[in-house]
């Protein structure tokens, strides 16, 4: 619930806003059509999606049930 958000708001939060200006300033050093640079533009062009878990208690921050059951 509440706890665990708040938890998420002051420890992961932090490691994802480094993680997503990272990859946004590395997107600027390499050519577009570098792979790297393609990795980069995807995690930054989602990064609303990709950080909706820190609001959301009842998203995981993995999916690997997701990938067992897909495994069966």
């Amino acid at each position: 619930g509440a706890a665990r958000v708040a938890h998420r708001q002051q420890h992961i939060r932090p490691i994802t806003d480094q993680i997503f200006a990272i990859a946004s300033a590395e997107q600027r050093r390499w050519d577009k059509k570098h792979p790297f640079a393609k990795a980069c533009a995807y995690l930054t062009n989602r990064e609303t999606e990709l950080k909706r878990f820190l609001d959301d208690d009842k998203i995981p921050l993995d999916n690997n049930a997701s990938e067992r059951a897909l495994r069966v």
